[in-house]
């Protein structure tokens, strides 16, 4: 067959699935007392298993060397190059050392479209591949299999790798999701934990609401009422400076009116079995209507289309605006460590999802504890096997705690049966933290984040086919604002955020061309309505609401609804 390759960035993830695991030839694989234990899970020792009747253990004796490609991580090459820098770290050489096998890892290049280009018309792969199938590649995993770019796992796993065997049979809702329609699988997933689902908080300078003598509001009326007071107040601090996707997609007024929680996947969710498109619906309507309110009674900046998540930052660290969002690390942490160098009365507070009407609470941004993102093994690649034992390596009791703390003694201690990272990797205000004291990294100036320093040691912040520890993610919350929002979220949602979230759906190739294409396109019509509408150059009423989504259906969104109703229903069926 010719092969055909195609590439599309949509953006946001997205699918792929379906039914169960096969028998194995090699059941000797011994159970362990679990990983994260959110979804039921557990590792094993991956030290023992058999293929061809021999007893396989780590690390290999091969000469063997890999390539895997990934996304550059900005957590690393803000510090090792331009790009790319994964191999230059201390955890690549712990990872060779503990398997046996060598890997060169390509990230090393600036434009991912570009370089997915490179692969898919020069037939030449990496051997490993970690990418959301869905998201770029026309047609989606089924078309990657079908134009021969990866192969399909079931009988790679039933020989070589045993650890991630047993993690599929202990949780099954989840395996699925890396399978087609026909029960290939296609890819060794990025399972998140439940704790560091909460990642994009939209935060208020807490230390002026008490000097104001005010209480956090709980209502969207409230939160109108109070900005006022604080634009009268304070009239050179601007109340909110949410930028862009922010304020349309991950921030908590969306989230009330039932817009881009749980990491929807790009405005659907669904409801009672039906699917539908949040950006589309009369509370997305009320929602754009409430914002240009805020707009144009100068509650909102007046840059909020125009600056980023890291403009808008600096802006609270400075006292120039009384609320931001952002992601948590990156931005509320950062700037609750720098607000507080300048005013130690600084402080910060998440606010949680207010209500429209009165009801409780129930959505927030959410990551998917499967985030679309496989370990993929090409149809170029001459040493499966190998592949597939380092693959599996990362699915063993030791793995799993290289991958996810690095190594004892050196990055983590084992205090009361949990990895606890070193101070001096956690605390930026540590003498020994990169960048207090001389570089790590000759001629490197640049000031270091928490998640930067754990970067060097632990694949926690990689998209790699690995499961997350549930751990991990709360230690690197130095900050108490931090800490509670992650809690707090937690508790006052009570993971009803999940209740509308599509797992990731597989797709037939007409069927994902569909999706892929639509997605794109109704996205940027939603952000140019509400963006004209919010800054007053368009009017929300019922004409330019009914003209919209009259656009939305030219540009596919009935279509796109129905593929993506029909795969979940297939979903359902298995």
């Amino acid at each position: 067959m010719k092969k055909l390759f195609a590439l599309v960035l949509a953006v946001i993830m997205v699918m792929s699935l379906m039914a169960a695991c096969g028998n194995t030839e090699n059941p000797g694989t011994t159970g362990s007392t679990g990983t994260t234990g959110t979804q039921g899970s557990q590792g094993s020792t991956g030290t023992t298993g058999t293929t061809a009747g021999k007893e396989f253990s780590y690390p290999m004796d091969t000469d063997v060397v890999l390539t895997e490609w990934r996304t550059p991580n900005t957590n690393i090459h803000n510090h090792y190059g331009d790009v790319g820098g994964f191999d230059a770290l201390p955890l690549a050489a712990w990872l060779e050392e503990a398997t046996g096998i060598k890997v060169e890892y390509v990230d090393d290049y600036t434009d991912m479209g570009i370089d997915l280009e490179r692969q898919w018309n020069s037939g030449e792969y990496e051997d490993i591949i970690n990418l959301n199938w869905a998201a770029n590649y026309v047609g989606g995993v089924d078309a990657a299999l079908e134009d021969e770019v990866i192969i399909p796992l079931n009988d790679v796993i039933d020989k070589w790798m045993p650890n991630f065997k047993a993690w599929m049979e202990a949780n099954p809702t989840l395996a699925k999701e890396i399978m087609t329609e026909d029960g290939q699988i296609y890819g060794i997933p990025n399972i998140n934990s439940k704790a560091d689902a909460f990642t994009h908080p939209t935060y208020y300078r807490a230390d002026i609401l008490e000097e104001m003598g005010e209480e956090e509001p709980t209502t969207m009326e409230g939160w109108y009422n109070l900005l006022k007071k604080v634009k009268a107040e304070y009239p050179d601090m601007v109340p909110c400076g949410i930028y862009s996707a922010g304020l349309l997609q991950y921030g908590a007024f969306a989230h009330a009116y039932d817009i881009g929680y749980a990491a929807a996947q790009n405005g659907f969710a669904v409801k009672d079995g039906k699917i539908y498109w949040q950006k589309g619906q009369d509370s997305a309507k009320a929602f754009i209507q409430e914002m240009a309110k805020w707009k144009a009674e100068g509650l909102l900046s007046a840059d909020w289309a125009i600056k980023g998540a890291a403009d808008f930052n600096k802006d609270i660290i400075n006292g120039d605006v009384f609320m931001a969002a952002g992601w948590i690390t990156g931005q509320m942490q950062s700037a609750q460590v720098a607000g507080r160098e300048l005013n130690p009365d600084f402080q910060l507070k998440h606010l949680n999802t207010p209500s429209v009407n009165g009801e409780a609470p129930t959505h927030t941004y959410a990551n998917a504890l499967y985030s679309g993102i496989v370990a993929s093994i090409s149809t170029t690649c001459e040493n499966v096997e190998v592949a597939a034992r380092l693959l599996d390596y990362r699915w063993s009791e030791e793995g799993f705690m290289l991958c996810n703390f690095g190594k004892e003694g050196v990055s983590y201690d084992m205090v009361d049966g949990k990895a606890v990272f070193k101070a001096d990797l956690l605390d930026a205000t540590h003498a020994d933290f990169p960048g207090h004291k001389e570089s790590i990294l000759e001629g490197d100036e640049k000031p270091w984040v928490t998640s930067e320093s754990l970067a060097r040691f632990s694949m926690g912040v990689w998209p790699f086919g690995m499961e997350k520890s549930s751990d991990y993610f709360p230690q690197l919350m130095t900050e108490k604002c931090c800490a509670d929002y992650l809690s707090q979220t937690a508790d006052s949602v009570n993971s009803k955020c999940w209740d509308n979230q599509l797992p990731s759906l597989s797709y037939s190739y007409d069927e994902g061309k569909i999706v892929s294409l639509a997605l794109n396109e109704l996205n940027t019509l939603f952000s140019t309505y509400a963006t004209e509408c919010i800054n007053g150059t368009k009017e929300c009423n019922d004409d330019t609401w009914a003209a919209f989504l009259a656009e939305a259906e030219e540009a596919g969104l009935l279509s796109a609804k129905m593929a993506i109703q029909a795969a979940y229903d297939r979903f359902l069926a298995r």
